[in-house]
Formats: structure tokens, C-alpha cells, sequence
């Protein structure tokens, strides 16, 4: 940040780029708001499009690109009304269902494009010296409803909203440039963005430049805050699953992870840095997978007629966290702490389903009375294929179950490759501490800053898709867990080593077995 307000700190006139540098959307690849869209419209319109929009969204805009740039004129002055105009007529819809269609993408927009507040910090401290401020951008989207957004989010700059689509021109064209020196002739105006032919554009036409990186190629490249996490797998699924709804769910999962803010900057390989890593894999890879999981333990408990749930004492803390952070004021009652038993009703025991959890759930001291709930249902985070000791009274539930055949390569790709970091990451820490302070021992608590991360992953998935239809925020456990297999397949050489030491942290105590007990 400091570098960007020293080469813009002489401009008069800053022209940042709108879409993409001053607002983002938390999603891999834009197109995949369009499948997202019809989500949103059979959900909340009254309507129901059984058609695929998706990919004959984009084959009108491509066809009107064409069109436009054969007759002379920028591909990048189509908008939104001419693109619906052309669905319309390829799909037969009456005027009411394409105009439902059209307030349906703005407004699934309006849920996922969101203001950076680094850029808007730069923009607000040239208006504070007095520079003017001009947004510029190649979009579909018109000007008055960017600018709500903006508004939204509290930013009262830029002056002007320069759009392709109502403009005519294109930001890696010279004729915008061209006008906006003229409109400021004499004045130093420099650009901010991070479209390289922008960036060549402008230069061309005197306008100094300044090229950002762009947050989704940071993390497929694995550069800067993407080099902990193997974002070329993910935008490799990306590329094969088309418009598919799990696609939707991966692309959403991770441009959280793209556009995240990672404090610390990666030095010497110490425990300082490890931490770092240790809160991009926490956010990146246990937060999704803990995501699908506690939205699995909630409807399993449901299904199975529980309305209770008790986290087991050796596994629950986190998992507590996990559980209440996601469903909230839905959550269903536990005790005061989540390990602590809650009275009355049906009690679902909830643990890791690791040796020793899946053979025994812990003595009435070590668990605090969990023998004493008589549960009638487990719900493991997974169970091997022997399905754990017999018990004809209990049901055992996996979210990943070795017992159902197209689930065990999940449980090796996760188990096998993990050997004891992930079963380190999903119960209590070693230390009290969360925040990644050194512990007594003067290591960083990596397997609390794991944790914390995931935890700040499941908040910020939950703001961004509380407003959306649970077909959206419901995620696909298998998707979920990509990041996590990709992690511990794949890794980074800065994830390997954080694995590597948090596989040789001590192991979490194991509860005593009562006599009696399975084994």
C-alpha cells in the first residue's frame, strides 16, 4: 500500500479501474455470476427457468461482441439490456421474465462485488489532497448501478464512472485515453489497475501507470498471498466443469480465498512466516472443508431426529467454534461450551471419528458425562471401512464414510496423504492460545492459527451467502474438500513444510476408555 501512494502521491487526477481493482467480485471466474443468477431468479422470482442460462448468456454477448466489432464499434460497448434482449429472443421469453431476468443478475451482482478497501484508502487519500479521482471500466454493468454499489459500501469517490458499454470505448483502447488526457491537459494523471493492455494503452497517451496484481492470477500462479495454496488445481477443475452448479460452488469458495488479506510477508522460513502460511491454509483449505462439515452435522442431526448436539471432549472445541459460527441463532442446543452436555431432548454425539473417538467417546470425566447423554446417533467427521466398534443401539453417520464405496478414495486422499495433520487441525490445540502467539515452548501455536483462519473462512462464506438460496450456500462436501486434498497432495513448498511441522506437534490426549467400553 505504501508503494502505491508513493507513485500516486504527485497525480492530480487518479483514473482507477472500476471493475476488477476498485470493485471485486468474490468469485474464480466472472462468469460464473450467471449461473449463480438463475439460482437466484428460480429462487426468489416466482419463476422457474428449467433451461441452462449460463451458456447461452455468453454466446449472446459473444455474438453481439462480434457484431459490434464488425460494424465498427468496440465489442466492449455491449450492456446488459442488449445482451437479455438477445436471450430473450433465443429463448422465446415474454418481457416480464427477461426483465426479471436482467433485476436478477443486478442484484446477484450487488451480493457478490464488494468495494477493496485498499484501493478505496488510496482513492479517499487522493480526494484528501485534493487530486480528482475517475473510474474507468470495461463492463456490462451500467454506471447509476455501480455507482450504488459503491454507495453501499459507504464510498463516496470516484467524481466520474467511465463505462464501456455506455461509453463506446474500451480501457485497452487508445480513444478513451486520448479524451481523458485532453479533459485534463496539463495536469499529471496516472492510472491504476491491473489489465496489463490498460496499462499499455494509457501509457501510449502520456498517463503514467501503475499495474496491481490481480488477486485471482495471484493465487492460480501461487504468487505473493496465493503461493501457500495450489490455486492451478482450482482453476484447472474450473476449466472441465463448465457451468455446473458444483462449479459455482468451487468458484465461490475460492475467490474468497483469492481476494483475502493475509498480514505478514514471507521471509526467512521461520516461525513467523510459518504462521502466515498456517492462516492462508486455515482460511484456504480447513475453512472450506469445516464449512461443509458443520453444514452436514446440522442436517444430519435433523434428519436423524436430534435436536441436541454435544462436541466430544477431545475433538469438540473447535468443532463447537466451527458449528456456531456457521448456523448461528439456527444452531441447535448444546451445552454452554458445546463439550458440556445439554439436557433433554434427542443427543447427537459429534466428534473427529479417529482412533480413539470411533472405538469410544470418552469417560464420564474426561467427556463430561457424554457416556451419561446416551446418544442415539454419531456424526463422525469420517469413519473407515470397518465402520468403528459394533453398537446396534447407536447409528454412526460419516460426513466422509469409508463404508459407502464412492466416498473411499475421499477418505484416502484426505487421511492417507494427511498422517495425522489434519486430525491435529480439527481438534483442540496444544495451546490455549488461537491468535498465533508463541506458546510456553516458544513455537507459534501453528495448529491455533490454522483453526482461527478456518473460522474466519466459515464468517466471511456466511456474510457472503446468507442472502443467496441454500442450493448456493449448501456447498458439495466433495468440492469443499478440494483445497484440502490439494493441499496435502500437492503442496506448496511452503505448505509442505507446515505440514510437516504440524504433524510432528503432540498429539491431543486421548480419553480414558471406561471399563467395558469398546474397543
Amino acid at each position: 500500500m505504501s508503494r502505491l501512494h508513493d507513485l500516486t502521491a504527485d497525480a492530480d487526477v487518479l483514473a482507477i479501474e472500476l471493475v476488477g481493482t476498485l470493485v471485486v467480485r468474490d468469485l474464480c471466474r466472472p462468469t460464473d455470476a450467471f449461473r449463480l443468477s438463475q439460482e437466484c431468479f428460480n429462487a426468489d422470482s416466482g419463476r422457474y427457468l428449467a433451461t441452462e442460462l449460463a451458456p447461452i448468456r455468453m454466446s449472446a454477448e459473444a455474438a453481439l461482441r462480434h457484431e459490434a466489432e464488425r460494424a465498427g464499434r468496440s465489442p466492449s460497448s455491449v450492456g446488459l439490456e442488449a445482451i437479455y434482449a438477445r436471450v430473450s429472443d433465443l429463448l422465446l421469453l415474454d418481457p416480464t421474465t427477461t426483465a426479471s431476468l436482467v433485476a436478477s443478475e443486478l442484484e446477484t451482482e450487488r451480493r457478490l462485488l464488494r468495494v477493496d478497501p485498499v484501493m478505496l484508502e488510496l482513492c479517499m487519500g487522493a480526494v484528501g489532497r485534493g487530486a480528482a479521482v475517475v473510474a474507468v471500466g470495461d463492463t456490462h454493468l451500467p454506471a447509476a448501478f455501480l455507482g450504488e454499489v459503491l454507495s453501499d459500501a459507504g464510498a463516496t469517490v470516484p467524481s466520474d464512472l467511465l463505462v464501456s458499454c455506455e461509453t463506446g470505448t474500451s480501457i485497452t483502447e487508445g480513444p478513451l485515453w486520448e479524451d481523458l488526457a485532453g479533459r485534463f491537459d496539463g495536469r499529471s494523471v496516472v492510472h491504476v489497475g491491473t489489465a496489463r493492455r490498460a496499462q499499455a494503452a494509457a501509457g501510449q497517451h502520456g498517463i503514467r501507470t501503475c499495474l496491481v496484481p490481480d488477486a485471482l492470477e495471484e493465487f492460480r500462479h501461487q504468487r505473493g498471498r496465493g503461493a501457500a495454496l495450489n490455486g492451478d488445481i482450482v482453476f484447472r477443475h474450473l476449466g472441465t466443469d463448465g457451468t455446473m452448479l458444483k462449479n459455482v460452488h468451487r468458484s465461490l469458495l475460492n475467490g474468497l480465498v483469492a481476494h483475502r488479506e493475509v498480514d505478514g510477508v514471507p521471509g526467512d522460513g521461520g516461525d513467523g512466516d510459518l504462521a502466515v502460511t498456517a492462516s492462508q491454509v486455515g482460511f484456504g483449505a480447513l475453512g472450506p472443508l469445516m464449512t461443509a462439515f458443520v453444514q452436514w452435522v446440522h442436517r444430519a442431526a435433523i434428519r436423524s431426529g436430534c435436536d441436541r448436539l454435544h462436541f466430544a471432549e477431545a475433538d469438540g472445541a473447535f468443532l463447537a467454534s466451527a458449528y456456531r459460527t456457521w448456523w448461528g441463532d439456527q444452531a441447535l442446543a448444546t451445552g454452554p461450551t458445546g463439550t458440556e452436555p445439554a439436557a433433554g431432548g434427542g443427543s447427537a454425539v459429534v466428534a473427529t471419528g479417529w482412533e480413539p473417538a470411533a472405538r469410544w467417546w470418552g469417560d464420564g470425566a474426561g467427556s463430561r458425562g457424554a457416556t451419561a447423554l446416551q446418544p442415539t446417533t454419531r456424526l463422525c467427521f469420517a469413519v473407515g471401512e470397518d465402520g468403528g466398534a459394533p453398537d446396534c443401539d447407536v447409528v454412526t453417520r460419516g460426513f466422509i464414510d469409508a463404508r459407502i464405496e464412492d466416498e473411499r478414495p475421499l477418505v484416502s486422499d484426505l487421511l492417507e496423504r494427511s498422517r495425522g495433520f489434519l486430525e491435529r487441525c480439527l481438534v483442540a490445540a496444544p495451546s490455549a492460545s488461537t491468535t498465533g502467539a508463541p506458546s510456553e515452548g516458544g513455537d507459534v501455536d501453528l495448529v491455533g492459527v490454522l483453526q482461527q483462519g478456518a473460522l474466519e473462512y466459515l464468517a466471511r462464506f456466511r456474510r457472503l451467502t446468507e442472502r443467496m438460496p441454500s442450493t448456493v450456500s449448501i456447498v458439495d462436501p466433495h468440492t469443499a474438500c478440494d483445497p484440502m486434498v490439494a493441499a496435502l497432495g500437492s503442496p506448496t513448498p511452503r505448505t509442505e513444510t507446515l505440514v510437516d511441522r504440524v504433524r510432528r506437534a503432540p498429539a491431543p490426549p486421548a480419553p480414558a476408555s471406561q471399563p467395558g467400553a469398546p474397543r
